[in-house]
């Protein structure tokens, strides 16, 4: 039976094993997120978030095991490429405090890193985790008797095996029995604008866009500049402006950001009309650059 040796939460034994858990969930996470940055061309994106977290649990904890110094120093040169490839999309007053976190967060992991090699950690750092939910622990704890039953292990979970040779399995089987890919997956897909509309309690409307890739431009692209929500906007404004002169729609309320373009309005006239706009720009790139204020 483990004794009770410190009056921290986290530092008695059962207490640091579930702690030293959840830092390696969030070393995971940020292993999974970090390489989107590489090819990645937008300004919001999921790894910066993972990596603030992980740096909250480790923050003041000493050095830690789970904690890799090459592999801190990767993330950190990969995160800087990207960020200098998309600060241009970052409003000027949030780019530098944005890198100045960055780079206290990497300080702090990188106080608390090992320097164990990199064969003790590389191969760990390709896994990748699915979470299963059951609806209750009771469901759990059946499943996992089940698969003690009926499938039976020597070592480890017997349901973690089983799960695990279901995967295999798929993996395994013949493309002919594979599911198709989605249209979305298709390099030939075409471009899609897609909003989402929402009428709420209040009887008012708000109108939602985060996919811009119907924007975009092969000229663009080949210099590295994807459309963000804050060139919709741009557009729409101005595009607005032009067709409606001194009677352009006065009872809006755009609540971008940049990686989502969301307009409220009161009025399903009004929702029309931005509606209308957003179509005409994306079925028209030269009326969409038209009307964009930046290059």
């Amino acid at each position: 039976m483990a004794k009770v040796s410190s009056g921290e939460l986290h530092r008695n034994e059962n207490a640091a094993i579930q702690f030293g858990a959840a830092i390696v969930v969030a070393v995971r996470n940020v292993r999974a997120t970090m390489p989107q940055l590489i090819s990645s061309r937008k300004a919001d994106e999921y790894a910066p978030g993972a990596l603030h977290a992980l740096r909250k649990l480790c923050e003041g904890e000493g050095q830690c095991g789970h904690i890799h110094r090459q592999e801190v120093e990767e993330w950190r040169t990969c995160f800087l490429a990207w960020f200098n490839r998309v600060k241009r999309w970052f409003p000027k007053q949030y780019a530098d405090p944005f890198l100045a976190h960055a780079q206290d967060d990497f300080r702090v992991l990188l106080a608390c890193a090992n320097d164990a090699p990199e064969s003790f950690w590389r191969e760990k750092s390709h896994e990748r985790d699915i979470v299963v939910t059951l609806k209750t622990q009771q469901a759990l704890d059946d499943a996992r008797r089940a698969a003690q039953q009926q499938h039976p292990v020597e070592l480890g979970s017997a349901l973690h095996k089983y799960l695990e040779r279901c995967i295999a399995g798929l993996l395994e089987a013949p493309a002919e029995q594979r599911p198709p890919a989605s249209p979305a997956e298709s390099p030939a897909a075409a471009d899609q604008l897609a909003p989402r509309i929402t009428l709420h309690a209040d009887r008012t409307f708000s109108l939602r866009l985060d996919d811009f890739t119907c924007f975009d431009t092969a000229e663009n692209l080949e210099q590295d500049i994807v459309t963000t929500a804050y060139d919709v906007e741009d557009a729409v404004r101005n595009y607005l402006a032009a067709k409606y002169l001194d009677n352009k729609p006065a009872d809006l309320h755009y609540a971008c950001e940049s990686s989502q373009f969301c307009v409220y309005c009161p009025h399903i006239e009004t929702l029309a009309i931005i509606t209308e706009a957003l179509i005409r720009l994306a079925a028209d790139r030269d009326l969409y650059r038209q009307h964009r204020t930046s290059p």
